[in-house]
């Protein structure tokens, strides 16, 4: 007698993969496989639309609303590794130049935006500082050539 081979995958007429495997398998559904974070969200995209349409029947409505939460986790999860590789910037120094600092996952949205604002301030600070100089100087040459009124 020939054995039927089980599907890893069934479709349901619609288009719709339906990723959950047979209790008995070992193998890996497909929201366990590493997936590129475009792939995840065209996949959340079309489960929205598909369900937005209410054409699936409850079961079905539930298994892709159970599927999209596992592509949206995995959409977080990919966006929260790029984002601890992302370099802030900080601010700039005197001279203009900008000043990064490696992505800090511990600390708040606050507190890159409190050293840019302390850095554009120094920044402020010390731009203030050459054009009083620069004025000073000007003023020093201009006493003694100066024949005007003021």
């Amino acid at each position: 007698m020939a054995k039927k081979k089980k599907s890893t995958t069934s479709n349901d007429g619609s288009g719709n993969r339906d990723s959950g495997l047979h209790p008995e398998s070992k193998e890996p559904t497909d929201s366990e496989v590493p997936i590129d974070f475009e792939t995840a969200l065209g996949e959340v995209e079309q489960i929205v639309r598909d369900l937005e349409r209410g054409e699936l029947g409850l079961s079905d409505s539930l298994t892709q609303y159970e599927v999209g939460i596992k592509r949206l986790n995995q959409c977080q999860s990919l966006l929260t590794a790029a984002q601890q590789k992302v370099m802030v910037l900080s601010g700039v120094d005197a001279d203009g130049n900008p000043i990064a600092n490696d992505f800090d996952d511990s600390s708040s949205a606050e507190e890159p935006q409190k050293a840019g604002r302390q850095s554009r301030d120094a920044a402020k600070t010390s731009k203030a500082k050459r054009r009083q100089i620069s004025t000073e100087k000007e003023d020093e040459s201009d006493d003694d050539d100066s024949l005007g009124l003021f």
